[in-house]
């Protein structure tokens, strides 16, 4: 589907010069907030695909039943919650966010079971009890003005053994920081991976959203990759 590019790059100014500009956890979770009623607008217009290729392999990869229990970290609005619904899912969905007034949002499309208000730091451990999740997904939480790598390997100590981790970012190295932090993450992976903790059952390189203002030709998609992996 065509974007109107126009509108695309209203809503990626706003995206990425209005609610990406703080540096304290506090701002970002003040920016999310305010423009969280129009958030979903914003990422139609830009094209964000990656919440359906995510929910698509959660399908695939996840062994996913009507008994089944799905945590959502950084669910945001329920957008990922959203596409799994529409792929029939009909398990147990918990979100999890840094912003209430996203998660307000998320309430209200009513799929979800519980939802809880945690900005993600190095370490920490997630706030859900003692559930044991089949299936973990992450879409566009982990980057440099984010959350941090570190987090990955908390997300491993809330999912069952034969569970899988769904990681996906966007990959479009425009700065420094990103380049050191798409490192950082890769190296945190490998580290998992190579402790014998989880092993990587598939990558899929897609377009994280369907313009890219970073680029010389915005009209180009913004590139993306999902990692699956499988918990030992």
């Amino acid at each position: 589907m065509s974007l109107d590019m126009e509108k695309a790059r209203v809503a990626w100014n706003l995206i990425y010069n209005d609610m990406l500009v703080s540096d304290t956890e506090q701002g970002l979770v003040e920016c999310y907030g305010q423009h969280a009623v129009r958030y979903d607008q914003y990422i139609k217009d830009i094209g964000y695909r990656m919440p359906a290729k995510t929910a698509k392999l959660l399908m695939k990869y996840g062994n996913l039943g009507p008994e089944s229990e799905v945590l959502d970290v950084g669910a945001g609005t329920g957008i990922l919650g959203t596409k799994l619904r529409e792929l029939g899912y009909r398990g147990e969905i918990d979100g999890l966010d840094g912003s209430s007034g996203m998660l307000k949002i998320a309430e209200s499309r009513k799929l979800y079971r519980n939802l809880v208000q945690q900005f993600l730091t190095a370490d920490c451990a997630l706030d859900v009890g003692d559930v044991m999740y089949d299936a973990i997904a992450s879409v566009g939480v982990f980057s440099a003005v984010h959350v941090g790598a570190s987090v990955t390997r908390c997300l491993f100590n809330h999912v069952k053994s034969g569970g899988v981790v769904i990681i996906s970012y966007r990959v479009n190295e425009t700065t420094i920081g990103d380049t050191e932090f798409i490192a950082e993450l890769k190296d945190t992976i490998n580290s998992i991976c190579d402790k014998g903790k989880a092993s990587v059952i598939a990558e899929l390189s897609t377009d994280f959203f369907g313009v890219n203002f970073f680029a010389d030709d915005p009209s180009k998609p913004c590139p993306g990759l999902c990692l699956c992996l499988r918990k030992t």
